[in-house]
């Protein structure tokens, strides 16, 4: 967070444990625990709300996050324990929208102009999918 400078991880606990690189645009992982241990190659205008990209096992992998991820849970647990998710783009906007998706070992290649809405996509290709 010292980093960011304030450009980015604001709030409470918003960069803990967090592995991958931040832009300092004033948009990226904004809200309490917004990329708490997160494993993110590249954040960019995304992440933001209260644990919107929030981890909790701390490994598995977004390779990124542009302009997604926008509102409380909104990819809390994606591709965490052990999943992955190629980039994510102008994706995953609305409350829990992407909540777990990929989660324990799930795959997803990536993830478009999609998933809008509360719950859109939660759970998409978890457990293994």
């Amino acid at each position: 967070a010292e980093a960011c400078d304030g450009s980015c991880c604001v709030e409470d606990m918003a960069c803990q444990g967090f592995t991958g690189e931040l832009c300092m645009d004033n948009a990226t992982c904004i809200g309490e625990k917004s990329c708490y241990y997160g494993n993110i190659g590249i954040v960019v205008g995304g992440c933001k709300g209260d644990y919107a990209c929030a981890s909790y096992y701390g490994y598995g992998s977004i390779d990124g996050i542009f302009n997604s991820c926008i509102d409380e849970r909104s990819c809390a647990y994606a591709a965490d324990k052990g999943g992955a998710i190629g980039a994510m783009l102008d994706s995953c906007h609305g409350e829990k929208s992407c909540y777990s998706a990929g989660y324990n070992y799930g795959d997803i290649l990536g993830i478009y102009s999609s998933c809008n809405g509360t719950a859109a996509c939660i759970y998409t290709a978890a457990y293994g999918g």
